[in-house]
Parts: C-alpha cells; structure tokens; sequence
C-alpha cells in the first residue's frame, strides 16, 4: 500500500467569472443548478447482462444520462460529447453578461484515469499485490490530441496558449485550480478555463464497477448512482478582473492535495485521516478559525459505504477542533457520480446559490474523497460585491 501524503495548502486567489454545464437534468449551468435546487433528478434504467453466466438474470442499475447527446457514444467520443455542449455554455455566458475571454487564456481538463478498469484487469488476473494507482495524473500523451478535437468539434475561436491534461478523478478540480493560479500569478495566463468531463455510465466503466461490485443495483442495494457531464468556469486573478471590469461570480480561496493511500479497492478500511487533516488545512490556511456553523461543505458521498465511512470518521476528527458544516450539499442526489467533473460541478452550483441568496453562509468548502486515493480540498466564498447576478 503506499503511503499517503498531504501537501501544504495553496491559497488561489482566483475569481470565477463565468460558467458553463452539461448535465443530466440540463445543458446550460442556470437551467441545470435550478432543477437541482428544486430537487429535481432524472434517473434511468438499464439491464447489464451477466458475462460469465446466462443463466443470471440480468442486472438492473438506476443511471443519470444525458440520454440521446450521448447515446452510442463511448470512451474518448462520449466524453467530447459531454464537453462540448458545456464549452458552448460557458461562451454563451461571457456572451450574454458582456465578458469577454483575454486572448493568453489558458485551458486545463480534468478527465478520468484508469483505475476502476486497472481494479477490473487486477480482479480477473492471478496477481496477488493490489496495484497501486498513478499519482501525479498528469498525462502529456494525449492532451494535443484531447484539446485539438475539443476545439475543432466545438467550432470555437479558442487558441490556447497553454493546454494541459490531468487524470485525477473526483478530486482533480483542486489540483487543476492550483495549477492555473501558479499560472496565472506567474504572468503567464491572463486567464484560464478549467473544467472536469467524465462519464460513470459508459459501458465500460460501468461493467468494470459492476465486477468490482461497487455499483448500486438490484444485486447490491448500497453502492455509486452513476452520473455523466461535464463543467467548465472561467477564472482570473482578482485584481485582473477587477481591472478589466470582469463580474466577479465567486472567490476560490485556500485549495489542498492529498494521496491517501488507503484508496478503494486496497482492502484497508478508511480512517477519515487524510480527509480531515486536507479541510482544515484549506479552512486554516483561508485565514479562519472556522466557527461552528459557518461554512456550507460539498461532498463528493455517491451512495458507496467506503466513501461515506471516511467521512464519517473525518467529520468526527473535525468535530473535535470545532469545525462542524453549517449545511452538507451532495451532488450525486441530483447528478450521480460525475466523476472527474464534481468540483466543478460544485463551484457552478455553489456560485449560483451566491447569486441567487439562497446560501446558507457565505463560504463554502467543496471536498472530494475520490476511489483512487486522490483527495482534495478547496474554498469558494461569496464576492466582496454581493448582488444578484441574473
């Protein structure tokens, strides 16, 4: 098993100023974010037919999917099909509110990595040592290939002057934010999209955790809803919105990383430690003693007991110092697990409860618990500015 490691929290100072979702309920990031604020979920089902034996019934699993956009559609195809419809959302925004894109705007995707199919390739294998997953998720090899046909597809006037792949799963928005502020503070970006694509209901990812037996359905009533989508957000300095009179949607605080090495498939039970330690490290660093009751979590919980027990021994550790969640968002309720989109997914829906004043506190802390092991932590708060943002 390998050791688990947190790293030292990185204060962004970026500001969000547009936003852009394609999703199971709606592709547009205002219509999606109502529809989950009404508690709206569109839920299918599919059978998956057994593959070692015919006299099995077939299994039935509940999916989110953005249904005919992505129908017939699988691996790389499916997720440009996700992005795509997302892009144009996010160039609708900054169309509509008079945001323009500076021309050194760079473009970081979050996509997912191969663990459950590694899980699955191990599960069928003699092997007797548990691989290790990746650990940095940086993956050169096909970000030319991934971002030129994004582009190209997409039909959009977009020239990156930096492009990069992560393959982080549910905990990547952390490190990719990070990555566009140390950009950006360098003055090598005047601005950056970031964005998270996957999709749990592709076939593939969907019979690898069905043999991992991770999957929720009607062989095994506790496990992951799978969800499909995609998220982008438009982010900048501060002070550089504020110069270029950009509108400032929501301010991305403290972010941490960490590599637990407990990840799902180890056979080790969580203990919530690397969890906790990564919150308070992002509340401590965002320059707060966090009182009780003053912070909004998001949570990354999909249904699986794994996830939901490290949470529950991570709340208790942070208990114990004081910092307890004045509301618990989980978007798996509305979404399923969408994977290497959630925390992106989570600033769209976070900055849109800014906008429209029905937060419950003014900061919000988005964390992720990802199978993997990566696990990652970050602060979005109300802007300085408060006002409704149509």
């Amino acid at each position: 098993m390998a050791p688990s490691q947190t790293r030292d929290s990185v204060d962004l100072d970026l500001t969000v100023t547009a936003l852009g979702m394609a999703t199971s309920l709606a592709v547009g990031c205002v219509p999606a974010c109502a529809a989950a604020r009404a508690g709206i979920a569109r839920l299918t089902s599919a059978n998956i037919d057994p593959d070692v034996d015919e006299d099995l019934d077939p299994t039935t699993v509940s999916r989110h999917t953005m249904g005919d956009m992505t129908e017939g559609f699988t691996g790389r195809a499916r997720l440009l099909r996700l992005a795509i419809p997302a892009l144009h959302d996010l160039l609708s925004f900054c169309s509509t509110r008079g945001v323009t894109i500076p021309p050194r705007t760079g473009l970081i995707v979050n996509l997912p990595s191969s663990y459950y199919k590694q899980q699955q390739e191990y599960a069928a294998s003699d092997d007797d040592e548990v691989p290790v997953p990746a650990g940095d998720g940086n993956n050169d090899s096909v970000t030319t290939g991934f971002i030129a046909d994004l582009l190209a597809l997409a039909e959009v006037d977009l020239n990156p002057p930096f492009a990069r792949i992560l393959e982080l799963d549910q905990s990547g928005a952390a490190a990719v934010l990070q990555a566009a502020s140390e950009l950006l503070a360098a003055g090598d970006l005047d601005a950056c999209i970031v964005g998270g694509i996957d999709s749990l209901v592709d076939e593939p990812i969907l019979d690898a955790c069905l043999d991992l037996g991770i999957l929720k359905s009607s062989a095994h009533a506790v496990g992951l809803t799978p969800g499909e989508g995609a998220a982008f957000i438009l982010v900048e300095g501060r002070q550089s919105a504020v110069g270029r009179g950009a509108p400032a949607l929501a301010a991305l605080g403290a972010s941490a990383v960490a590599v637990d090495g407990k990840h799902r498939l180890a056979g080790t039970p969580p203990d919530g430690k690397v969890l906790s330690t990564l919150i308070e490290k992002a509340l401590g660093h965002h320059g707060r003693k966090t009182p009780l009751g003053d912070v909004t979590f998001y949570g990354d919980l999909n249904g699986d007991d794994f996830r939901a027990t490290d949470w529950g021994h991570a709340v208790a550790r942070l208990r114990l110092r004081g910092i307890a969640p004045a509301d618990e968002v989980y978007l798996a309720v509305n979404f399923g697990d969408v994977g290497a989109a959630y925390g992106f997914f989570a600033v769209c829906i976070a900055t849109r409860s800014f906008a429209r004043d029905y937060a419950r506190s003014n900061i919000c802390l988005i964390w992720a618990g990802g199978d993997s092991g990566q696990k990652g932590a970050f602060v979005v708060s109300r802007p300085s500015e408060r006002g409704r943002t149509p």
